[in-house]
């Protein structure tokens, strides 16, 4: 399964021919990784304005090359999130994900406020149920009081983890460096971009969130879209069609039952994020009709957020996003979704209990010729096509494809080997240009799942 730079990241350098040994690493074990890894901390200012006061630890692991090559840049794997910690992938890296550290070391970092890197974690926040309330406001409340006594809250930002991905790269001698991001890894990658743009070799992306976008504003319009899509695919499907005939109508009635809640609605939405999941959506809904939810839930049994740090994401999304959506831009972006203000209503509750100032992001606005390579699927529920072209636009040396019934994350699709290859490529060569993507053809969805996951059968009905 393609996991190429999405949730987790770990690493392991051992002096590497383009960087210079450094007494910051040691040797260390990762779970899920037979290898002996070398990890690092670094000190970097809390606040970088500030540089004798508080410090915070940033924690990086670096997988090695296997074959190492000299001069090839080494690979940055940005996590996305924001909140996830990206040292917790290194088992990719170590066994699927190989090839990308064939001949040059891949370096994972925690984001600031995310595992190992002065974490900012709540537990009474991230341990409830997907069904539950986002954000129970005593709860952000006992959350906040608890970190303020050893965090500025204000100081865990995009703009600052830039500064510490920067202090890192210093640190391991690296003169030039690959960028890969995913969903908020985009937002961090292009940051990086803007800031440093003499110390990027390449850049990759998948799910493009431009710095101008207010999060989550979007996320009942995409979700929508995305849901109108699957009905669509649905009824050009000649199983689904007959299975489920009325699926659209049978969704008018899931709306119209009051146990599909707020929560429940939200949930329901983050089915959507990958193609897979939005291939299971018809047997759901069509019990869901019927009145029956336990199929529905039964896909949410023991899910929270727990490999979240909800504390660095409201941190970042107060601050950069959340706090600048107007209630006209609210009820503008939500008319007529399933979805509706409850995200954003939930969220803007949040933020104003997390008192932290905004500060909108001020990158993306100007011209580069850093070599892009972004990738991205027209089923995606949280960050559409136009985004990605509205990046692309701004690179002069930049390549848009676009994968056909893709989501948001990397799976779901056959041949997901195939994007492996293409970004793989694309690093080697540095530039995008007559980049081979001819296996992007092969690429298709699984078929829609025609019953539900405890064995309930659909009997398929006429059109």
């Amino acid at each position: 399964m393609y996991r190429f730079g999405f949730l987790l990241l770990v690493a392991v350098l051992l002096a590497p021919d383009n960087a210079v040994a450094t007494p910051l690493l040691r040797p260390c074990k990762v779970p899920g990784v037979e290898e002996t890894l070398r990890c690092g901390d670094l000190l970097v200012p809390e606040n970088p304005a500030q540089a004798d006061g508080r410090q915070i630890k940033i924690h990086f692991v670096v997988l090695p090359a296997i074959e190492p090559h000299a001069g090839r840049a080494p690979l940055f794997d940005l996590a996305g999130g924001p909140g996830i910690s990206a040292t917790n992938g290194a088992s990719f890296f170590a066994t699927d994900g190989s090839a990308h550290r064939q001949h040059r070391d891949v370096v994972l970092v925690d984001q600031r406020g995310t595992g190992e890197s002065s974490p900012l974690r709540c537990a009474e926040l991230e341990l409830a149920g997907s069904l539950e309330r986002m954000y129970p406001i005593e709860a952000v409340r006992r959350c906040r009081k608890t970190l303020e006594r050893h965090a500025d809250l204000s100081q865990y930002t995009t703009t600052n983890t830039v500064a510490d991905l920067e202090a890192v790269r210093t640190a391991l001698g690296y003169e030039k460096i690959d960028l890969f991001g995913l969903s908020y890894g985009t937002r961090l990658a292009l940051a990086y971009i803007d800031m440093h743009p003499e110390r990027i070799h390449a850049a990759a992306l998948m799910g493009v969130v431009p710095a101008d976008v207010k999060m989550p504003l979007w996320h009942a319009r995409f979700a929508q879209a995305t849901l109108d899509d699957v009905f669509a695919d649905c009824e050009s499907d000649v199983a689904c069609r007959a299975a489920y005939p009325e699926l659209r109508n049978e969704w008018k009635r899931v709306l119209e039952n009051p146990e599909f809640d707020g929560p429940k609605r939200e949930a329901f939405r983050t089915l959507l994020v990958a193609t897979n999941g939005q291939r299971r959506l018809p047997p759901l809904i069509h019990a869901i009709s019927n009145g029956d939810l336990e199929p529905f839930t039964k896909r949410f049994e023991g899910s929270s957020s727990a490999m979240f740090s909800e504390g660095l994401y409201l941190s970042v999304i107060c601050t950069e996003d959340t706090q600048t959506i107007t209630t006209e831009e609210r009820l503008e972006a939500t008319a007529g979704t399933f979805l509706g203000t409850y995200r954003i209503d939930e969220q803007a509750a949040a933020c104003a209990e997390w008192k932290v100032p905004s500060a909108p992001l001020q990158y993306g606005k100007k011209p580069s010729e850093v070599p892009l390579l972004v990738v991205t699927g027209d089923r995606d529920y949280v960050t559409p096509v136009d985004w990605a072209k509205r990046t692309v636009a701004a690179f002069s040396r930049s390549r848009l494809v676009v994968i056909p019934k893709l989501g948001h994350f990397p799976e779901g699709l056959s041949h997901m080997a195939c994007l492996d290859g293409v970004i793989g490529s694309f690093f080697s060569r540095g530039d995008a240009a007559d980049l081979d993507v001819s296996c992007v053809a092969e690429m298709t969805p699984l078929p829609f799942e025609l019953s539900t996951k405890d064995g309930a059968t659909v009997r398929p009905q006429a059109d």
